[in-house]
């Protein structure tokens, strides 16, 4: 019987344990919901403002107060990078020489100068009309503006599109045309587009996702094939150029550094990383377009590109000890495009092409 009633208390115990043991755990159970019900609430809301109130805010800053009012061409909200998180950028007529486009970004509650563009000219320059261009299906935008400069004995007027780089994280020049007078040209800017109407007709250049198109949707500025310029690797077809633009026209719309200025051939020639052009006739125009290739691209690789074969000429230099010169000749559709190689074999690369449009 003693036993018996030992047993019966042994049990009683271990019973007592277990609703114990059960109590703690559901009581911690209950502190970690109610941790985590209140958690939730302390995350901050980031709170979204409207342009208006960006601008509001920026025009507090010490930047904008110090900058005289007559002096300020343009205040405009750009978002350039689609995060709905606005810049601001900044159009001032410094001096009668020199404008100013200022890009302000808002870094950790304060607006920092993120970016900067000066224009300058020898007589007098101003800032004029802008406008915002959106991409396709997202918030992110370019932002276009005019500057208008005096010369001797006219007036001309440029656009310059400004857009943010994703691949590189900066602010760049998109585009920047120049047009040769406002006396025979007119520029307009409006809708995801700007317009330069002549004497006789009107062009327009529409905003696609970061590149310019036609009425038709073609892409403006392929001096060459888009395919080659990959394979090649050029940035020939970065600049808008036209084949119906001058020297000089063309000089202005590239962006990229000048490496040099001399003559080749005869002519004045504008060299850049991976191509250069000339001024080869008393007119001004281009006669023909010089791609200098940055990729290894053979003999092979064009014979695919071309879905040709190429057929190589060896030609003999006559007038000095230079040795043997491989050439080739593609005609295309849109032009000729003259091929420079180093050899004659499926594996021979390519040296330079010179590409004479129809």
């Amino acid at each position: 019987m003693k036993k018996f009633l030992y047993l019966i208390t042994l049990v009683i115990l271990m019973v007592g344990c277990s609703n114990e043991d059960a109590d703690t755990k559901t009581s911690s159970g209950e502190v970690a919901d109610k941790n985590m019900q209140e958690s939730p609430k302390e995350v901050q809301q980031i709170e979204k403002k409207t342009p208006e109130e960006y601008l509001e805010e920026f025009k507090k800053t010490t930047e904008y107060q110090e900058i005289k009012s007559e002096d300020i061409a343009f205040t405009e909200v750009v978002d350039f990078e689609g995060d709905e998180i606005p810049e601001i950028v900044l159009g001032v007529n410094s001096d009668v020489i020199q404008s100013e486009v200022l890009i302000f970004k808002l870094q950790n509650e304060v607006w920092e100068k993120a970016s900067s563009f000066t224009y300058d000219t020898s007589l007098a320059i101003r800032l004029e009309q802008n406008a915002k261009f959106t991409y396709d299906d997202s918030v992110k935008e370019a932002f276009a503006f005019e500057t208008v400069e005096a010369y001797a004995n006219t007036m001309s007027s440029s656009v310059v599109i400004l857009n943010y780089n994703n691949e590189t994280a900066a602010f760049e020049e998109l585009a920047h045309f120049k047009l040769q007078s406002t006396d025979t040209l007119n520029l307009s800017l409006g809708n995801n587009k700007f317009s330069v109407t002549g004497e006789s007709d009107t062009l327009n250049y529409n905003f696609k996702n970061g590149t310019l198109v036609d009425d038709e949707g073609k892409h403006i500025g392929l001096i060459i094939d888009e395919e080659l310029a990959e394979l090649v690797g050029t940035t020939i077809n970065d600049y808008f150029i036209t084949y119906d633009d001058s020297y000089y026209t063309a000089q202005e719309k590239i962006t990229e550094p000048l490496e040099q200025e001399t003559y080749y051939e005869g002519g004045l020639c504008s060299f850049y990383s991976s191509f250069f052009i000339c001024n080869s006739d008393h007119q001004g125009l281009i006669y023909a377009y010089y791609i200098t290739p940055t990729n290894v691209v053979t003999v092979e690789d064009l014979s695919s590109f071309f879905n040709q074969s190429i057929d190589i000429i060896e030609t003999e230099n006559m007038m000095d000890d230079s040795g043997t010169f491989y050439s080739s000749e593609m005609v295309t559709d849109i032009g000729t495009y003259h091929l420079e190689l180093n050899g004659n074999s499926p594996q021979a690369e390519l040296k330079m092409i010179a590409f004479i449009p129809n």
